[in-house]
């Protein structure tokens, strides 16, 4: 008994045209569905973050001692990372990264800004 491939290209009518036109016009209406709540989900976020201040706060004063352990654990954790040769590498390898293209897009629009508005030969 055989498997049959329904992923053959060369069967007559693949993949159908209404499935391809249905499959458009779904991705389609579902990307204007989303961008549509961008603005809405972007100010709900904003007031989101807006609240933090006020919810730290208000655990501070809950449950003083909780914050501070959390805090102080956070505190221990990004220090050890800090502290550690790996992460000591891996912030020199970053930052020599970020360096070497910063400046490579600096030297490109250097030499695009002499080519455009160069010396003009008379």
């Amino acid at each position: 008994m055989t498997t049959p491939n329904y992923f053959d290209q060369n069967k007559p009518g693949f993949p159908p045209n209404d499935v391809q036109e249905g499959d458009a016009n779904a991705a389609y209406s579902v990307a204007t569905e989303a961008a549509a709540k961008v603005p809405q989900l972007a100010r709900e976020a904003l007031d989101r973050a807006k609240q933090i201040p006020e919810l730290i706060d208000e655990q501070l004063k809950e449950n003083p001692y909780r914050l501070l352990g959390i805090v102080g654990a956070v505190g221990v954790g990004v220090g050890m990372l800090i502290g550690s040769k790996v992460m000591r590498a891996l912030v020199v390898s970053v930052g020599g990264y970020a360096l070497t293209e910063g400046l490579r897009g600096y030297v490109a629009e250097q030499i695009q800004a002499k080519q455009i508005g160069g010396p003009s030969t008379h």
